[in-house]
């Protein structure tokens, strides 16, 4: 019976995965999409565009598919994708280049009683 629901799963991080894609590519950015693990993007970034590429993460794992409940991303920052989250954003360590971890998650945003 979970079938459907992680095939839909499996559709929406496809989409986000093209539209992170095409929006970094676009932006003619040196950070590159470099992995797609179940719901989890890895993206390996440059210092100088950490900001702007975690807006187009978040913006395009967000808006992959329009339904009732949200889509809901957390970001981690580390050097590799082992020892993402191990950094506060913004911190350096000059000459690396840095993996953005996006994790996306449906989450039910609910009125009245649950």
């Amino acid at each position: 019976m979970n079938a459907p629901i992680q095939g839909s799963a499996a559709d929406i991080i496809k989409i986000a995965m093209v539209n992170v894609y095409k929006k970094l590519e676009e932006s003619n950015l040196k950070s590159k999409l470099i992995l797609q693990v179940h719901d989890e993007l890895i993206v390996e970034a440059t210092d100088d565009e950490l900001e702007i590429v975690e807006k187009i993460v978040r913006e395009e794992m967000e808006n992959a598919f329009s339904m009732d409940v949200y889509l809901d991303v957390d970001l981690n920052v580390g050097y590799s994708w082992y020892g993402e989250g191990q950094l506060p954003f913004g911190a350096s360590r000059p000459g690396k280049h840095r993996k953005i971890s996006a994790l996306g998650r449906c989450v039910q945003v609910s009125a009245g009683n649950p």
